[in-house]
């Protein structure tokens, strides 16, 4: 179960660097409590934004905030590696990746 999370952390780490993310307005994707099956998200923007957290085709879809306050999300589709992206509207219901 820790090699799985480790795995996790560090996939999470190297797509999403948080000092480097902040200081380029990207979003900041914080995996400090994996172990407790959750990750924080967090970006300002002045469109309206998204979450995407997939496992094994599978995803689970929430709004994020845009004001750069962190949201807490589940990793909820059980052990394995996840894929988590950011996603911001361009315009209607279209949405562009800003992380992923």
């Amino acid at each position: 179960m820790k090699k799985l999370l480790v795995s996790i952390l560090v996939g999470l780490a190297i797509l999403v660097h948080p000092i480097a993310a902040a200081a380029a307005n990207e979003p900041v994707i914080d995996t400090a409590r994996l172990e407790e099956g959750t990750v924080s998200i967090s970006h300002v923007a002045d469109q309206r934004l998204k979450v995407i957290i997939e496992k094994d085709g599978q995803q689970a879809k929430y709004d994020l905030r845009n004001d750069g306050m962190a949201e807490t999300y589940p990793l909820q589709l059980g052990d394995g590696e996840y894929i988590v992206s950011v996603l911001e509207n361009i315009s209607g219901t279209k949405y562009r990746y800003v992380a992923r």
